[in-house]
C-alpha cells in the first residue's frame, strides 16, 4: 500500500491530523493494539491477547484514538502492539513471539516439539493460503464487493458525514478490488482453485470433528486454532452462500 494511498485513506476518515497530538494514557501493564477491525491479522493478535488474558486497549487504525502513537516500521495495515517499554512491534508473527517471551502463562506455542512443528506448519498455511479464501470472497463477487465497501469504513468511524463516508467507501472498493488481483492473486484462472481449496478445507475440518479425533482439543487453542478462527471471524459477515 503506497504512502499516497495511506494519506488518502487517513484524510478520508479524519481529515487533517495534528502532528503534535499526544497519545491517550493507559493503565500500567496494559498493551495497546492498533489494528483494523476487518483485518485477519489484527484479529489473530486480538484473539491471542484475549486467550492469554493479557490486558490490552484496542485502538482502530486512523481513528481519533490513533493520534500521537508511534507506528512500527512496516506496512500500516499490519497490526501494531505497543509494549510497556514504548516499543511498537508490527506484524502478528513477531508480536506473538514477543508475547511468548514476555508473558509466561497460557502460551500459544505448544511445548511438544512435534506439535510445535505441526502448529507452525499449519499456521503458515492459514497465514499464506487460508487468507486468500477470505480476501477472494470479500472482493471477487459483486454483491460481496458492495457489502464490504459499505461495512468496512464503519470499522473506523460510524459518525462520519455521509459525503466523507461515500468517498471512503469508493476508495476502499477501488483499492481492495485491485489488490485482490495484484496481491491475493484472484483471477479467472485461479478463482476456481481458491474456491475449491476453501471447500476442501471445510470438508476436511468437518470430517475431522465428526470423526471424534481429538487433535485440536488435545493441543488446545494454540496459534493454529486462533489463526483460523481470526480468518473466519473477519469475513463471516461478508461470505457468500457456497452450497457446502
Amino acid at each position: 500500500m503506497s504512502s499516497q494511498m495511506n494519506a488518502s485513506m487517513s484524510s478520508q476518515i479524519n481529515g487533517s491530523r495534528s502532528p503534535s497530538a499526544s497519545a491517550e494514557s493507559v493503565p500500567a501493564g496494559t498493551l495497546r493494539i492498533v489494528g483494523i477491525p476487518g483485518s485477519p491479522y489484527s484479529r489473530k493478535v486480538l484473539s491471542v491477547l484475549r486467550f492469554r488474558r493479557i490486558s490490552y486497549r484496542w485502538i482502530t487504525r486512523w481513528s481519533l484514538d490513533d493520534e500521537g502513537l508511534q507506528d512500527a516500521a512496516g506496512p500500516p495495515l499490519l497490526p501494531n502492539v505497543i509494549f510497556d517499554d514504548g516499543e511498537s512491534v508490527a506484524d502478528s508473527t513477531p508480536i506473538i513471539k514477543r508475547l511468548e517471551l514476555q508473558f509466561p502463562d497460557r502460551k500459544v506455542h505448544p511445548s511438544h516439539a512435534g506439535l510445535a512443528f505441526l502448529n507452525s506448519l499449519l499456521d503458515d498455511y492459514a497465514d499464506e493460503w487460508h487468507s486468500k479464501h477470505m480476501f477472494h470472497y470479500r472482493w471477487w463477487f459483486k454483491p460481496d464487493i458492495i457489502k464490504g465497501g459499505r461495512m468496512l469504513p464503519m470499522g473506523h468511524s460510524h459518525t462520519m458525514p455521509d459525503a466523507k463516508y461515500r468517498g471512503f467507501e469508493k476508495l476502499v472498493i477501488e483499492r481492495q478490488t485491485q489488490r485482490v488481483v495484484a496481491v491475493t492473486g484472484s483471477n479467472e484462472i485461479t478463482a476456481p482453485v481458491i474456491e475449491e481449496s476453501y471447500k476442501c478445507l471445510i470438508s476436511v475440518l468437518n470430517d475431522h470433528f465428526s470423526s471424534g479425533t481429538r487433535f485440536f482439543s488435545e493441543i488446545g487453542p494454540h496459534l493454529l486454532t486462533l489463526r483460523c478462527s481470526a480468518n473466519l471471524h473477519s469475513w463471516h459477515f461478508l461470505i457468500r452462500r457456497l452450497g457446502i
